[in-house]
């Protein structure tokens, strides 16, 4: 059981960053464009 709530956290964990990147790249993609 240890061993698939250890899997479980860390697939959510990845997502979450994964999820934090693609929002931070967007709001870096619209900060440039305000810029010009």
């Amino acid at each position: 059981m240890d061993d698939i709530v250890n899997i479980i956290v860390n697939i959510s964990i990845i997502i979450i960053c994964l999820q934090v990147k693609i929002t931070c790249r967007s709001g870096v993609f619209s900060l440039k464009k305000k810029m010009e």
